[in-house]
């Protein structure tokens, strides 16, 4: 699975591109609880927790990066 931001497969977490989907969300989603089809930090989410070997150091049951 490769990134939903960039479309690159990554190595370590995708810091910059939490940055990117971090902005997109607050543009695109706001604070309202329902979440655009396509909110890309949302993918991440998803993307990251695919990704077990960069949960070094999380809880279990926690977001990575929280919507």
């Amino acid at each position: 699975m490769n990134c939903p931001v960039c479309e690159n497969k990554h190595d370590t977490r995708p810091l910059k591109c939490l940055q990117s989907a971090t902005l997109d969300h607050v543009s695109q989603c706001g604070i309202s609880t329902e979440h655009a089809i396509n909110c890309l930090l949302k993918q991440l989410n998803l993307y990251v927790d695919n990704n077990p070997q960069w949960k070094k150091g999380t809880r279990d049951n926690k977001q990575y990066f929280p919507v």
